[in-house]
């Protein structure tokens, strides 16, 4: 029994020698060094850079809808609006469903609104953004459907901001009705 207890003392000693050996040698081998590729014109100019693009023109059986999530509450909300003038607003967190319909006037405002807009995608900025709101914006007319997806961040530089900001406060009166 004594014999067992050396033997394994001794295997336990060579194994922690061994592996302090390689550690050590894996600590003072230096990393290769990294290639840092310095950007030519010719690099830049073939690039392809994020292009402003219109939004769909509204005609016939259009739907917009935007849903909104995030921020520090965890909202799930969205709102729907057809051609037809009927909006739809959800929220998750309330359980609301609310069906509604927008006035003439409102809804013109809303479609010159979007023939306005212009989007201009994010063009890579980096980080996130925590607790920020995410939107989802889909806007579907005459069989072409647009989609973008911003944040609190890349909102600003969209050109959909104001497009947001309408639907957002649309879709808030609705809620503050129920």
């Amino acid at each position: 029994m004594r014999n067992r207890f050396w033997l394994l003392l001794g295997l336990l000693m060579v194994g922690l020698s061994l592996s302090c050996n390689f550690v050590t040698q894996a600590l003072s081998t230096p990393p290769a060094p990294m290639e840092e590729t310095v950007p030519t014109q010719e690099m830049l100019a073939t690039q392809e850079l994020p292009v402003a693009s219109n939004l769909p023109e509204l005609a016939g059986d259009w739907q917009i809808k935007l849903s909104q999530s995030g921020g520090l509450a965890g909202v799930q909300r969205s709102i729907e609006i057809f051609g037809s003038g009927e909006m739809t607003v959800d929220d998750e967190n309330s359980k609301a469903h609310i069906v509604d319909k927008l006035a003439a006037e409102q809804l013109a405002s809303l479609e010159k609104l979007v023939a306005s807009s212009q989007y201009q995608p994010d063009s890579g900025s980096a980080g996130g953004c925590a607790d920020c709101f995410v939107y989802m914006l889909e806007i579907t007319s005459g069989g072409e459907t647009f989609q973008a997806q911003l944040d609190d961040v890349t909102l600003a530089d969209s050109g959909l901001n104001p497009l947001v900001d309408t639907l957002g406060r649309l879709m808030k009166a609705a809620l503050e009705k129920k």
